[in-house]
């Protein structure tokens, strides 16, 4: 799935098909040009859960690790194959 040409605001990264073919990364790709930190409002499949946001350059992973950690969030992080 490629949100090319879209709103990124409106992109929801964790939705079933957008992972469909594997790692989405294109789409990641574009969020590091254009929105490197995305917030995902919903997921349709996990309705009661509140949304989340996706880190995607290495630099800014490293400036909220600090945070992540101290508030016990999960960090999930999806690199493309090399």
């Amino acid at each position: 799935m490629s949100a090319v040409g879209s709103d990124l605001e409106d992109v929801l990264v964790g939705e079933r098909e957008v992972w469909q073919e594997g790692p989405p990364n294109e789409l990641f790709a574009q969020l590091r040009r254009e929105c490197p930190v995305h917030w995902t409002e919903r997921m349709t499949e996990f309705p009661e859960q509140a949304g989340f946001w996706s880190v995607t350059t290495a630099e800014d992973v490293h400036a909220v690790r600090p945070v992540t950690l101290e508030f016990c969030i999960w960090v999930f992080v999806v690199a493309p194959a090399h």
